[in-house]
């Protein structure tokens, strides 16, 4: 009876599972994308998607420049003579310079780079006072405007005065005087006589000359017409 026994002894039971349980339970929706970079929700309640890319880094100055330009503008009476008092205007021109910048046709340009070397020359026998204006290139919103006062001078040995203006951060309106053009550049010029001075007489043949020299522009920003471009 007791090896009967021993033979029938049940063996302890032995399980292998393999459970798998869902460890999270949520529900997603857009409002949970909201911070992510590329989701955002506008003025009016709605979602959109925004995506930034850059995908074409161009310079512009390494496909539009500005050449060196050198304008140089006879000025002269309409009339044969003219008395002048001393402190008196007698002389006024407004006049568009052109630019000559391939096939390109720039309405507007910002300088990064650059300056302009501006001279006048005096004929006449007494100290004349002039004032170079470039109405459309501002910076600040203030435009340039240059006094010069030249010693008296010959019309064979006029005296001749210059200045330097730096560019840098200028904005250049190229549409000229009447709004509708490019690639033009206005400037306008005054000449005074000496207030201290003497009384003179001013002839047809006493022209007097303004030297405009742009140099080493570089272009930040520009608006208008560039011509064909490839770009690599």
């Amino acid at each position: 009876l007791g090896l009967s026994l021993l033979a029938c002894r049940k063996e302890k039971a032995h399980w292998e599972t393999n459970w798998s349980l869902p460890l999270v339970s949520d529900t997603l929706d857009l409002k949970n994308l909201v911070t992510d970079s590329i989701f955002s929700v506008n003025s009016a309640g709605n979602y959109q998607l925004e995506i930034n890319r850059n995908i074409l880094d161009v310079k512009l100055s390494d496909y539009i420049q500005l050449p060196d330009t050198m304008v140089k503008q006879k000025y002269a009476l309409g009339i044969n003579s003219l008395p002048v008092n001393p402190g008196a205007n007698f002389l006024s021109n407004n006049k568009d310079h052109v630019i000559d910048i391939k096939d390109a046709e720039l309405k507007a340009v910002r300088i990064s780079k650059g300056s302009i070397d501006l001279s006048v020359s005096n004929p006449f026998n007494t100290k004349t006072i002039f004032t170079i204006k470039l109405p459309k290139a501002k910076k600040d919103g203030v435009s340039i405007s240059r006094q010069f006062s030249a010693p008296a001078g010959t019309l064979q040995n006029p005296s001749i005065v210059t200045a330097t203006i730096d560019l840098t951060g200028y904005d250049l309106d190229l549409r000229g005087t009447g709004n509708l053009g490019f690639n033009l550049l206005q400037s306008e010029m005054e000449v005074q006589s000496d207030p201290n001075g003497n009384a003179i007489v001013v002839t047809k043949y006493d022209s007097t000359s303004f030297t405009l020299r742009m140099r080493d522009i570089q272009i930040e920003y520009a608006r208008g017409y560039f011509g064909q471009i490839e770009v690599a």
